[in-house]
């Protein structure tokens, strides 16, 4: 996935009432998010897993609860686009890097945030690196 022409809008699928997915979900542009806390990380997303999880928080979960328009699901795979301050050496990340990992439940219900997207930001807890090549 890349960002669009301008640089600072990605696609993600949205929704922004209760449902089910294919009757709730749209294809919008949103701005790129943001690093906000010096140990968040920006994910370019590549792949983005669909779950029942997901599908029930769309279902269920009052928008009075969440922020809207909403990018729906929590666990994705991608590459390290760029890292806060904060993000300890120790994890050696740097852009470029592959990475799988999860929103976690409490900044997907809290906020717009999900995996369903071109990009996405969480707390460097949130990943494990990935590694190349074939298995030992």
């Amino acid at each position: 996935m890349s960002t669009s022409s301008t640089g600072n809008a990605m696609k993600a699928w949205t929704h922004t009432c209760s449902g089910l997915p294919p009757d709730v979900l749209t294809l919008s542009s949103l701005p790129v998010p943001t690093i906000t806390a010096p140990t968040q990380i920006l994910i370019q997303v590549s792949h983005c897993a669909l779950n029942p999880g997901g599908s029930i928080i769309m279902q269920l979960l009052p928008f009075f609860f969440r922020a809207s328009p909403a990018i729906p699901e929590m666990d994705f795979s991608g590459t390290v686009v760029s890292l806060g301050s904060g993000v300890p050496r120790d994890r050696k990340l740097e852009p470029g890097t592959p990475v799988f990992g999860t929103v976690p439940v409490s900044q997907h219900a809290k906020s717009t945030s999900g995996a369903l997207a071109e990009y996405v930001v969480v707390d460097n807890t949130a990943i494990v690196v990935g590694r190349q090549g074939s298995p030992e």
